[in-house]
């Protein structure tokens, strides 16, 4: 009852109504990734020619996914807003 999910293109938010905010702590992730051809050869290396999470996303899309599992687990006291941006390395993802 207090998450809300809103989606548009490719980007989604999160909002987690606290049970008494006083704040609203936001966390923003990048969700693209870069045009490099992957030469790493392993298991979990991108499967889409001339695609690659190169700099650090795949980190940013963990560590936000499980501060999501935890913050849905039980209602926060502060408001928290989640913002998973698409094309971050472009800046277009700013204007959506």
């Amino acid at each position: 009852d207090f998450v809300e999910i809103r989606t548009w293109r490719t980007g989604i938010l999160v909002f987690i109504k606290g049970s008494s905010p006083e704040k609203t702590i936001g966390w923003r992730t990048d969700i693209d990734g870069l045009p490099i051809v992957e030469e790493t050869g392993l298991d979990f290396a991108s499967t889409h020619e001339g695609r690659m999470h190169a700099c650090g996303h795949d980190m940013h899309m963990s560590v936000a996914l499980g501060l999501l599992e935890q913050a849905v687990s039980a209602q926060p006291t502060h408001n928290l807003l989640f913002l998973f941006q698409p094309a971050e390395e472009n800046e277009a993802g700013g204007m959506l």
